[in-house]
């Protein structure tokens, strides 16, 4: 009662109670007619739950994210590669801040395994000719679209998703290709599913994604090339969606 009174109730659109228990606890104290009173739950569980709402019936995309830029981390990339045995040769820290930490260090791994993972994408829809792939840039990346496309200009199977929302990219696809990144973790909230490309004897990928919470959580979701999800013996066109059944182990 004494946490809002009529008068603030009049000037407002809505007042949300956690659940019907403290709902009815406010009706007590204001006209059981009011139509501003309403109810809710976890505000993530019910968001989630309005996003799934949003979910196609059939999806027959396959949803591929690109976690980090060669394009944003090229400069860096170039600074390293010229002074590559001054890098060699000294110890380089993986915690920021802590002494010998270098971000262009980073960012030329980055650079690297990004590069790698644009490969393995080209190489997947150019063997899986009708199977469409919708490719989704990181949001810091917009600028670059010209770019990614003419990558892309000679690939028929993808189009690029240009959605704000991941969720709705997610939910509009029958799974999911990542590098380490939180996609996974709303992959997996989302009930879609999902794979990550990482491979832990790759120094570039170890450097920049080792100690990954997507990685931590779903280690059994990773795989390390394109031989981890096709038979290269094939000339069929695959089914790519057997090879997602299992990734929403618990």
């Amino acid at each position: 009662k004494n946490f809002i009174d009529n008068n603030h109730l009049s000037k407002i659109d809505g007042f949300f109670c956690l659940g019907s228990k403290s709902k009815n606890i406010y009706k007590k104290f204001f006209d059981r007619k009011n139509k501003k009173i309403f109810t809710t739950n976890n505000l993530k569980y019910a968001f989630l739950r309005q996003i799934l709402s949003r979910r196609k019936k059939n999806p027959k995309q396959i949803l591929i994210t690109n976690g980090e830029s060669i394009f944003i981390h090229f400069k860096d990339y170039y600074k390293v590669l010229k002074n590559i045995n001054i890098y060699k040769n000294r110890t380089i820290s993986n915690s920021l801040y802590s002494k010998g930490y270098d971000s262009k260090f980073d960012n030329y791994n980055l650079y690297k395994s990004s590069k790698q993972y644009l490969k393995f994408i080209l190489k997947l829809c150019n063997y899986n000719k009708k199977t469409n792939f919708i490719f989704r840039i990181h949001p810091g990346e917009e600028s670059y679209i010209s770019k990614y496309k003419k990558i892309f200009k000679k690939i028929k199977n993808i189009s690029f998703d240009r959605n704000i929302l991941s969720f709705d990219s997610i939910l509009n696809s029958s799974c999911v290709i990542c590098p380490p990144s939180t996609i996974a973790l709303e992959a997996y909230f989302l009930n879609t599913p999902f794979k990550i490309f990482y491979d832990e004897l790759d120094k570039n990928q170890k450097h920049c994604f080792d100690k990954h919470i997507s990685l931590n959580l779903f280690d059994y979701n990773k795989f390390k090339n394109f031989e981890n999800i096709t038979n290269l013996n094939s000339r069929k066109n695959l089914n790519l969606s057997n090879y997602f059944n299992n990734s929403l182990k618990t």
